[in-house]
Order: C-alpha cells, then sequence, then structure tokens
C-alpha cells in the first residue's frame, strides 16, 4: 500500500487491520503526507508491515518506526529484519496472525505499550493480556490439541550457592529440559528474592543438563480456574518481577534451548553469556498467547520492539550469530 492511500484510508477510518506499506518510493511522497501516515500507523491497533527491497531512505526510516516491522532485502537496522524475500517474510507475518488473531493482535498492542511503560508497568500490561488469552477460543484450541501428562511437582529444581556477595542459582531439572513448573517457579522467586532485598548482591543464573530452560511446563498450561488471581499471583510470586529488579546485577550463562520464559528471564539481564550451538525460540502466539515470563518487556529492550514483533508472531528459531548481532547475546563461550 502506498502512503497516500494509508493516509486517506486512515482520515477515513478504514485502515484494515493488516497493512502492507511499500517504503521504497517514500523519499518521492510529500512530507505532509508522510506526516499523516506516520499519525495513523502509530496509533494503528493491528499488524503493519514495511517492505522494502532497497536501502531505507531517512523518510523511509521516519515511516518503519511507526509500524509493526519491516522486512528488506537489505539490513533496516533495529526497525526490521533482512530477509531474502519480503513478499514471503510478509506472507509468514500475515499467515501467523491470522492463525491466532487474537494472540496476534493483543501482542502487538502490548509491545507498543510496555515500549513507553516503566518496566513494572509494563509487567502488569503483559500479565493482564496473558491472563485475557488464556480464556480465548485460541488458547482453548491449542490446549485441546496437546495432551496434558501428569505428573508430580518438580522436587530441588532451583539449586542456591551464596560465595561472598554472589548469589549463585542453579535450574536443575535436566530431565524436563529446566521447565519450569509451579513449584520450579517458586524456587526460582525465593532465590531471587535474597537479592531483591540486598542490593549489594549479584546474581548468577545458570543451568544443568542440555539445555538452559524449556520455558514454562506446557502441561500445566490452562490449569489456572481464576485467571484475575493467576494475573496477582504471576506480578506478586512470579520470577519476572523480581529479574527486572535485580537484572543490573545480574549476569545469566545459556546453552542448548532457551524457549519462552528461558528467554524471557535471561533478557533482563545485565549480561548473557551464551555458549557455542544455544537456539532461542518464543512459540506462545502459535499457543494462542503471547510471552508471560515478562519478554514483552525484557526483550524488546534488547532487540527492539520491531524485531521482538517479528520474532514473537513468526516463532521463529534465532541463531546465535543473530541473537549476538541484534544484542540479545552479549558473549559467546
Amino acid at each position: 500500500m502506498e502512503l497516500e492511500a494509508v493516509a486517506a484510508l486512515g482520515r477515513a477510518g478504514s485502515l484494515p487491520d493488516a497493512v502492507l506499506v511499500e517504503l521504497d518510493d517514500v523519499v518521492a511522497c510529500p512530507e505532509l503526507v508522510v506526516s499523516a501516515a506516520v499519525e495513523v500507523l502509530i496509533s494503528h491497533p493491528g499488524l503493519s508491515v514495511g517492505v522494502a527491497t532497497e536501502p531505507l531512505s531517512g523518510r523511509a526510516r521516519e515511516v518503519a518506526e511507526s509500524l509493526t516491522v519491516t522486512v528488506a532485502t537489505s539490513d533496516p537496522g533495529v526497525v526490521g529484519v533482512q530477509v531474502a524475500d519480503v513478499e514471503v517474510a510478509a506472507a509468514e507475518l500475515l499467515e501467523a496472525c491470522s492463525r491466532q488473531p487474537e494472540a496476534g493482535r493483543l501482542l502487538l498492542q502490548v509491545l507498543r505499550i510496555t515500549g513507553v511503560l516503566a518496566g513494572s508497568q509494563g509487567l502488569w500490561a503483559e500479565s493482564m493480556a496473558f491472563s485475557t488469552l488464556l480464556g480465548g477460543d485460541g488458547f482453548r484450541a491449542w490446549r485441546r490439541s496437546v495432551p496434558v501428562r501428569r505428573r508430580a511437582p518438580s522436587v530441588d529444581a532451583v539449586r542456591v550457592d551464596r560465595r561472598d556477595q554472589v548469589v549463585r542459582v542453579v535450574l536443575d531439572r535436566p530431565r524436563y529440559r529446566n521447565a519450569l513448573d509451579a513449584s520450579a517457579r517458586a524456587a526460582l522467586s525465593a532465590a531471587l528474592d535474597v537479592a531483591v532485598a540486598d542490593r549489594q548482591l549479584a546474581v548468577e543464573l545458570s543451568a544443568t543438563g542440555p539445555d538452559f530452560c524449556a520455558g514454562g511446563d506446557l502441561d500445566e498450561f490452562g490449569s489456572a480456574t481464576d485467571l484475575a488471581a493467576a494475573h496477582r499471583l504471576r506480578l506478586e510470586h512470579g520470577p519476572a518481577p523480581r529479574m527486572h529488579a535485580v537484572g543490573e546485577r545480574t549476569s545469566v550463562f545459556v546453552h542448548g534451548s532457551c524457549i519462552g520464559a528461558g528467554v524471557e528471564l535471561a533478557a533482563f539481564a545485565h549480561r548473557i553469556t551464551a555458549a557455542q550451538g544455544t537456539r532461542f525460540r518464543l512459540p506462545e502466539v502459535s499457543m494462542g498467547l503471547i510471552p508471560g515470563a515478562g519478554g514483552t518487556v525484557s526483550i524488546p529492550r534488547r532487540i527492539g520492539r520491531w524485531r521482538a514483533a517479528w520474532w514473537i508472531l513468526t516463532g521463529a528459531e534465532l541463531d546465535l550469530a543473530t541473537a549476538v548481532a541484534w544484542g540479545l547475546v552479549d558473549e559467546v563461550q
């Protein structure tokens, strides 16, 4: 869609839920048209994707900043993702949103909110959206398609060792790829509370086994019967607010697979060190959800709102080289 059409539809109040914006010709557009289109796109609650086959001009970058994300054949910087084929990449985003429209729409709205709110307020907005989606048809359909395995709560899933001014926290549930069930989350929160209470302490977070963390324990997803209470518990007792509180004093050492909460919590840290071969993935939208362990706050602050939107919507696996280039990882060991 050309910018003139975006501006006109915006004035008419009939902008579609999903908009593809051609950025190559923006340089030729009058300044008034560019400004009007940017104003419309900034407040657009749906998916807006910029497509570019040429390097972004100054005006094109201004428009790209108002969009969900830009896909381009040359590196667009933090506002987008470099791809081989912009049409294919744009189609993937449209398809992801069409499969889980409520999750996709709420994700985009939450990412815009967390981009301007303080961290604790952003976590509140994320948690509200997460609880809302737990009651939605998209998540219920996913839950019906994935059988729940009944097993006992984890025991001793988190080890803690304090030495001088460093609290070493180790996820130790390797049989289940260090997935965080309710017991493991409670243990992790309790370990982090020590550093929350004593601001002189540093935190080092690592894990045993072949993977750092496979995210939340999927067998517990959807087990909450009171979604309002679950929202309150997530904020009052979950590890995300604590990681946010101690993030500037925290170093995380990741390896293997880092999925869902395994990425989201790590991204709060001041420094992330990754082993060779580490992989990252955020699959929540495909489940009818959004990241619920702080990822809409922690990840955009590292890689930008635009790349975070692309990554979360597509559920793509991010390799280590890309994670380093984008700033998700600080060091490779």
